[in-house]
């Protein structure tokens, strides 16, 4: 009998291989975390180029809306409107041409980007 030494794939008692749903899953979820970095990294660089590419700046919101509807929150309860979501998301798409790919983890940036702009925002409203 061989023994498949996979996280997503065991054998049987009967030596058929079997496949793991929650290896699967979770190789799935890793999948798609990588992809998500990605199309964040390669949308920061195309908005470093051209901070008009409004397929960039699409692609910066939905593979990082969570992240940035997080930090926004947490400066205007319960929910912001969107006028102050523009005003982060044109924060952030000025603030891209200061991503350095070779330092910056993309979604860490992403956060600590949107938590400065959701500051900002925060206190010219408050002036």
């Amino acid at each position: 009998m061989t023994v498949i030494s996979s996280p997503a794939v065991t054998a049987n008692c009967h030596g058929t291989s079997v496949a793991d749903p929650a290896a699967d899953a979770h190789d799935l979820q890793a999948t798609a975390q990588l992809v998500s970095i990605e199309n964040t990294r390669a949308a920061l660089l195309r908005l470093d180029k051209c901070p008009s590419d409004g397929s960039a700046m699409v692609a910066l919101w939905e593979e990082n809306r969570e992240i940035i509807e997080s930090e926004i929150n947490r400066r205007f309860r319960p929910t912001p409107d969107a006028g102050l979501l523009e005003g982060v998301l044109a924060g952030l798409v000025s603030q891209a041409r200061f991503f350095c790919e070779e330092v910056d983890h993309p979604k860490a940036w992403v956060a600590r980007c949107a938590n400065l702009e959701s500051r900002r925002v925060a206190l010219q409203l408050r002036k």
